[in-house]
């Protein structure tokens, strides 16, 4: 723990990949899904995919919005039948939003295509430089873990592939 580090030269470091990652790799993934959700939709309904029925107040919180914007979010998602709104049976004041079947089959079509999108990117590599992405990306896991302020909810999308793939 007494060897010197260059925290600045850490960040920039992370600053570097995060930019390559999102402009070399995630964005052009992101033009081919582009499609009748906005990206603010694609948002939403992955957060309620993950994570189950919400608000319009937490909607709001997801994107960072004014409560006008995250009501034509979510009347595009009602209106394309992604999403439907429901009253709490409790307290009839709230309003959830939950998603439909297809909204449900949407997020996971989504899902499995970037996975495709993603596993051509890297095909493109040898397999020792999978194997360098692999277990820097396991490191980095392990570390980013360590110093998270929250828990992060693990995904299982080798599940949702093959239920995908059975449809």
């Amino acid at each position: 723990m007494t060897e010197n580090w260059d925290r600045r030269d850490i960040v920039e470091q992370l600053s570097d990949f995060f930019q390559l990652f999102m402009l070399g790799v995630m964005k052009p993934i992101e033009k081919q899904l582009r499609g009748e959700v906005p990206n603010s939709g694609l948002h939403v309904m992955s957060h309620i995919y993950f994570k189950g029925p919400a608000t319009m107040s937490d909607i709001t919180s997801i994107l960072q919005c004014s409560k006008q914007q995250t009501t034509q979010t979510v009347d595009k998602l009602i209106k394309s039948g992604h999403a439907v709104r429901e009253s709490d049976e409790s307290d009839r004041r709230k309003v959830w939003i939950k998603l439909t079947d297809e909204g449900n089959a949407y997020v996971e079509k989504m899902l499995k295509t970037v996975t495709e999108l993603f596993t051509d990117r890297l095909e493109q590599l040898d397999p020792d430089d999978i194997r360098s992405i692999s277990e820097a990306v396991s490191t980095l896991n392990r570390l980013f873990g360590k110093i998270s302020e929250t828990d992060i909810e693990k995904v299982d999308i080798k599940r949702i592939i093959r239920q995908e793939d059975k449809i």
